[in-house]
């Protein structure tokens, strides 16, 4: 994993993710932007339009301390709360902002050491292998120099891609798309001055690692993207992932079975729990945040 990651997770420096307040606000799509509407993000075809298009290259699980500043989001929208919700306080960004939602930051030491070894490496091979490939479209700008507000859509693509002898996505590829290629949409994001902010939405995540894939559903997820003097972006995806589903995850990727390792993780991981998938509901979901990079990239507007 490079050394530029802050760390590992649950799919950067920053703050919960809320609508900018200084300046003034970002007006209605429909005011005085003379942009057309946004089309329907789940519909559209290979693309929605023609503005910036870029694949995760690099991916990793953000790491913190429990008792120091822990990169993520206010994930439950609870903010700085007395009473601990699911028995776990809510942590502080680097910045000071309070109610950060990031369980599996401060825990990621404690896990089984064939665990934190494992996991890395299979986000790494599954990237450069094409197991992990996930295509991200600005809708509704024609450049990340725009201001206002926008449209993101997540899609899978297909195929393995071209990397360096590190194993480092290259960008400027053009990629075949899944025959299931879409993960997720938001409407609910903008750009402020180069910086992309989204959420709360959901998507689909799969890794594919050697004969076996995984899949989950990442929940509230929100991201802060910043565009980099490359032409692509940096940043951090934070979600609640059920613990049902980490647990299937771990089970098929880190081969888990009756072994050591799998009776460790059915003690550890509930003990994690730190989030409501349903805000009435049970404590159910893990807290977590991915750290991402970005580098443009083009798909196949024809099968």
């Amino acid at each position: 994993m490079p050394t530029r990651w802050i760390a590992r997770l649950g799919l950067l420096a920053t703050v919960a993710c809320t609508a900018p307040e200084d300046d003034a606000p970002i007006p209605d799509r429909t005011d005085d932007t003379g942009r057309p509407p946004l089309p329907d993000l789940t519909a559209c075809g290979p693309t929605c339009g023609d503005g910036p298009l870029f694949v995760i290259d690099q991916i990793g699980f953000v790491f913190g301390d429990k008792d120091g500043p822990v990169p993520g989001f206010d994930l439950d929208g609870l903010g700085a709360q007395d009473d601990a919700d699911c028995d776990v306080d809510d942590l502080s960004g680097p910045d000071g902002t309070l109610g950060i939602d990031n369980q599996f930051a401060t825990v990621f030491d404690a896990l089984p050491a064939a665990l934190r070894t494992t996991l890395p490496g299979i986000l790494d091979a599954s990237l450069a292998g094409g197991g992990l490939t996930v295509l991200v479209e600005v809708v509704g700008v024609d450049s990340l120099d725009e201001d206002g507000p926008i449209g993101l859509v997540f899609r899978r693509g297909a195929g393995a891609p071209e990397t360096t002898a590190e194993g480092t996505i290259l960008p400027q590829q053009t990629f075949e798309l899944d025959e299931d290629a879409f993960m997720g949409a938001t409407t609910d994001a903008w750009i402020r001055d180069g910086v992309i902010e989204a959420g709360p939405f959901e998507f689909d995540l799969q890794i594919a690692f050697l004969d076996t894939v995984a899949k989950t559903r990442l929940h509230h997820a929100r991201l802060r993207l910043e565009r980099d003097d490359q032409g692509g972006f940096d940043g951090l995806i934070g979600a609640m992932v059920p613990l049902e589903q980490i647990m299937t995850i771990v089970n098929r990727l880190g081969g888990c079975g009756d072994d050591a390792l799998g009776s460790a993780l059915k003690v550890v991981m509930p003990l994690l729990v730190d989030a409501r998938l349903d805000p009435d509901g049970d404590c159910d979901a893990i807290t977590g945040a991915f750290e991402v990079s970005g580098v443009k990239a083009y798909v196949f507007e024809t099968p």
